[in-house]
């Protein structure tokens, strides 16, 4: 048994890798060793097969390369083969081991890094945290597991599970074709492991696995728990009505995108947390803008916990960075404050107060209209925010779900500016 399979569940990923199903689908909880396993998988197949081309991806290059890059294989190849030596080229994000075989590593984000890896053929490919990858992405790089080097071809995939209408969940658990429903004519070809914290737990602080016991039940769920999660029914939203521009648009630049789509506005919306105190809620930051046409564009999630002036600061990056017209800033919870803090890091910025006199799930509703009537569009996956959405209902309690939807707050102020004229004091609003 490799280095590594210290415990059953890592034996039994070792084992389904070495099966005959080609689609191997690894998902559970967070650190459960599920990365480890595949890029451990991943480096052997290459040093079986002399001058084989292995491909690692996700959808956020940066995300991929802090990760996998920097962290996971250095750390793997340490422990499973410490006497193999293996030369890197980041800004190729290629690496090569002494029999000439190659782990190309990239994110699906960048039209021109996508392009450049569709052009070769590889023997394995490995797609990390499916949750954010979407299905259309996933059968385009498919295409590409083609090599011939004597090695069976597989594809691995591994998540944090997310809600049972994802593709992955038909795929995989359902065993049906994620856009037709129908059977798969080939459902053999489909594996599928629970890896969980606790399988794992020789490798991980008790501190960690009781930080996660203790977060909000749909959270411990997914994270510690690794599962599947239902769709809420009394929800605002679903993943149905939520929309997604193509990935080639949410990869360009701002101005590129504010262009093509012909954004006339855009505004930096943020619900600021009461406390900044470690476990205390986020601070709602989003990006948002709309066309000559009334559609809405959801275009950057910059939520971030922290002090008030860090908070501020992702603001201002993100109002220069999108050329924005106005910063929208719930002030129930710090008045004045909230405003004086955004100035502090852009004096001259335009402020639009709003203040809330309904509760949250009677203020999204008719933001969560303007999606069922498909007037919104997210330019990228933003994965929490989107989990928010689906959670919210019209009598959501804060206390009950154990946290507040701060991302989800910002994105309904920044539409009820953009796209909404309120009627009957549901806000106030004030320039400045």
């Amino acid at each position: 048994m490799p280095a590594f399979a210290k415990t059953p569940k890592q034996a039994d990923q070792v084992r389904l890798i070495a099966g005959s199903a080609q689609h191997i689908l690894g998902y559970g909880g967070s650190r459960s060793g599920k990365t480890f396993g595949f890029t451990r998988a991943i480096a052997f197949r290459a040093m079986k097969a002399r001058g084989s081309r292995h491909a690692i991806w996700r959808y956020r290059q940066n995300h991929l390369m802090a990760s996998i890059w920097a962290d996971t294989w250095p750390k793997m190849m340490k422990i499973c083969f410490p006497s193999v030596p293996y030369e890197t080229n980041k800004v190729e994000g290629v690496i090569k081991l002494p029999n000439e075989s190659e782990i190309w590593m990239g994110g699906l984000d960048d039209k021109d890094r996508v392009e450049k890896v569709l052009g070769m053929e590889f023997a394995t490919v490995y797609f990390n945290e499916i949750s954010q990858i979407s299905y259309d992405s996933v059968t385009t790089a498919m295409s590409r597991l083609a090599q011939q080097t004597g090695l069976k071809l597989k594809a691995f995939y591994d998540c944090n599970p997310p809600s049972k209408k994802h593709w992955s969940y038909k795929q995989f658990i359902q065993k049906v074709d994620p856009e037709s429903g129908r059977a798969l004519p080939n459902p053999e070809e489909y594996a599928h492991l629970l890896m969980n914290p606790a399988d794992n737990a020789n490798n991980l602080a008790p501190e960690y696995l009781a930080m996660l016991a203790n977060l909000p039940p749909r959270k411990r769920q997914r994270f510690l728990d690794g599962l599947f999660a239902n769709e809420n029914e009394n929800a605002l939203w679903n993943y149905g009505i939520i929309k997604h521009a193509p990935d080639a648009t949410a990869a360009l630049s701002p101005e590129a995108i504010i262009a093509g789509l012909g954004i006339t506005r855009v505004v930096v919306s943020v619900d600021p947390a009461v406390s900044n105190t470690p476990g205390s809620d986020e601070h709602g930051i989003i990006v948002a803008g709309k066309d000559a046409d009334d559609n809405g564009y959801v275009l950057e999630d910059c939520s971030t916990s922290g002090k008030p002036h860090e908070w501020a600061t992702r603001v201002a990056e993100a109002y220069r960075r999108w050329q924005a017209d106005a910063v929208v800033a719930e002030v129930n919870q710090g008045g004045d404050m909230v405003e004086s803090t955004v100035r502090t890091v852009m004096p001259n910025a335009s402020v639009i107060q709003v203040r809330a006199t309904k509760g949250k799930g009677i203020r999204a509703e008719p933001v969560s209209a303007l999606y069922e009537q498909g007037k919104v569009l997210h330019v990228g996956d933003f994965e929490t925010l989107e989990e928010q959405m689906c959670e919210m209902t019209i009598d959501f309690d804060r206390k009950a779900a154990g946290y507040s939807p701060d991302r989800l707050d910002a994105l309904v102020w920044a539409f009820t500016d953009l796209l909404l004229e309120e009627e009957g004091g549901g806000f106030f609003v004030g320039k400045c």
